[in-house]
């Protein structure tokens, strides 16, 4: 899965995996983390809310099951911690 899009500000983003587009909703923050030696910006994603989700042929109707909101958070995190 990939980002496409992404606005931090209105916490918005559209991923692109194999078969859909999602267009989604997020809550997050990031942070400096550390542990006494080395510092590091990080990032935790609270929620997603699939807004939209198309294919090839338009808007279809989709639940996401656990393991795409998983792997959306974790898509999300990446690319916003990279982007610090």
């Amino acid at each position: 899965m990939n980002v496409s899009e992404i606005n931090l500000t209105a916490e918005t983003a559209t991923l692109i995996s194999n078969d859909f587009a999602f267009d989604v909703e997020f809550s997050g923050r990031s942070f400096k983390d550390g542990n006494g030696f080395e510092s590091w910006n990080n990032v935790e994603i609270e929620s997603v809310k699939l807004v939209q989700a198309h294919n090839e042929d338009g808007e279809v109707d989709h639940v996401l099951s656990s393991d795409e909101e998983s792997q959306i958070i974790e898509t999300l995190e990446n690319h916003i911690r990279d982007s610090l």
